[in-house]
């Protein structure tokens, strides 16, 4: 079950940090070349790094951290991702605008060794990791990824806060919000419903999410 735990807790990490970077702030995109709306295959980019390449990296490194030193696993992964990005722009399924790979191997290195701080305690379960927080980044996995196949990629609906100039990083983050607040009033209601009651909470929260979100649209949000 420690799978489990660490794919959901690294996709949830690693989407946001993705977003910023990517959608907000432009610091590189990901050309896939398998859709014609470059604004689109650069989602669909984020999606294969965020929910497959990204999150199963994190269990096979923390299998590897729990039993290494976690500055010789942390220097191997890093230099193996500094790697296979090199080769990413190599083939030009990813351009760097305000970006170069030594900050990617920075990021790497930092991240790696502070996985690799928490590696035991994900696969040993001690201690144990809060059930809030495990609840928490699988509901915002699951909805994470749903909304973005549905919007984003099929192109079902748009979120138009109108927070950014910028579309797409208007629509993902209004998303991703919104999967953040499904999340924590999950959490919230969990803790102050009785037991016997709790599984309502699986029925009347995505209830009342998909009124609010068929009310918004319906207003042009």
């Amino acid at each position: 079950m420690h799978q489990n735990r660490i794919f959901c807790i690294s996709l949830t990490i690693v989407d946001v940090i993705e977003i910023i970077f990517n959608l907000l702030l432009g610091f590189y995109k990901f050309p896939t070349h398998l859709l014609n709306n470059n604004s689109t295959s650069n989602v669909l980019g984020i999606m294969f790094a965020d929910s497959i390449i990204l999150p199963l990296t994190a269990i096979i490194f923390c299998y590897y951290a729990s039993k290494m030193n976690p500055w010789a696993v942390t220097f191997l992964f890093t230099l193996i991702h500094g790697f296979f990005e090199w080769i990413y722009l190599s083939l030009g399924f990813l351009t760097y605008n305000h970006w170069n790979i030594w900050y990617s191997i920075l990021v790497y290195a930092i991240g790696f060794r502070i996985a690799a701080s928490f590696a035991v305690r994900f696969i040993q379960y001690s201690p144990p990791v809060p059930y809030s927080i495990k609840l928490f980044c699988f509901i915002y996995s699951i909805t994470a990824v749903v909304g973005g196949v549905l919007g984003a990629l099929i192109r079902l609906y748009q979120w138009k806060p109108g927070v950014f100039e910028k579309a797409m990083a208007d629509d993902r983050f209004a998303d991703l919000g919104l999967s953040f607040v499904i999340a924590s009033m999950a959490i919230i209601m969990l803790k102050i419903i009785h037991q016997r009651y709790r599984i309502w909470t699986f029925i009347v929260l995505p209830v009342c999410m998909t009124f609010f979100g068929t009310m918004l649209l319906k207003k042009g949000g």
